[in-house]
């Protein structure tokens, strides 16, 4: 079942004050309408990355039923929704737990599939089969011992730490910079922000110029780069300097 942090603090918020007015709501209608977009999300849109989505989808989401630009728009106005890059405000504080539930739970249905795969096959061949009494078992339930991963991609190096893909020091700046914000993220978080890293990565992104374009623009996520970033990397990687690398171009997203 989804779900997602919903705080008593919304009915009277600055912000929700600010959509009603804009769309001439009453409270609990611009509640509802907040609520479904963001259970819609969950699914649809689980990074909180709106930037594909056309605003009739979006107002579709949230069943808006009215001018989905102008809906859009007030959720811009009011800060609900970042615009550059257009993104749910804060929405990893918000959905993170779920994220991490849900990927514990595939991690789990997987290690569960493999043991049952090690009991038959040594069934089969007549061996013993490892059991929850024996200490060297497979417990389904039990604290992975494994770095977490997605697809090819380990999110965690030995012991924890960082990925070998990560640069030490642009993800310090990047954590010096969200604790200067009073944002200072938690190990949850930091894990999270990693497994993003590791998709922008699959996808062509440097993970140190996505870290140093959240630096420069003091955005507490990470997001994909811009084109004419990406090209630059490209093109100064070609001339056999990889170390002159361009800021991020994004307006600033920060709470």
């Amino acid at each position: 079942m989804a779900w997602i942090e919903s705080h008593q603090a919304l009915a009277t918020h600055r912000k929700t004050m600010a959509l009603e007015a804009a769309l001439n709501l009453d409270t609990p209608t611009a509640i509802g309408h907040l609520h479904l977009l963001w259970w819609w999300a969950l699914d649809n849109a689980p990074s909180g990355d709106l930037t594909d989505i056309p605003d009739p989808v979006i107002a579709r989401a949230a069943q808006w039923h009215g001018d989905a630009s102008q809906f859009v728009s007030a959720l811009v106005l009011s800060r609900f929704v970042d615009e550059h890059p257009r993104c749910l405000h804060d929405w990893q504080d918000y959905s993170g737990r779920l994220i991490t539930k849900r990927q514990a739970n595939t991690l789990r249905m997987r290690e569960q599939r493999a043991l049952h795969v090690q009991r038959t096959t040594s069934a089969c061949a007549g061996a013993t089969v490892p059991n929850s009494t024996q200490p060297n078992s497979t417990q389904p339930n039990s604290t992975p011992s494994i770095p977490l991963k997605r697809g090819n991609l380990s999110l965690q190096g030995q012991n924890g730490s960082l990925p070998d893909w990560v640069d030490r020091g642009t993800w310090d700046a990047f954590l010096e910079m969200r604790k200067k914000q009073r944002a200072a993220p938690t190990e949850h978080a930091k894990q999270l922000l990693i497994a993003s890293l590791a998709r922008l990565r699959a996808a062509g992104n440097d993970p140190k110029l996505v870290l140093e374009q959240s630096i420069q623009n003091s955005w507490k996520g990470v997001f994909a780069l811009k084109e004419d970033i990406r090209g630059q990397d490209r093109q100064t990687t070609r001339h056999g300097s990889p170390g002159n690398k361009p800021s991020g171009a994004f307006a600033d997203c920060e709470t």
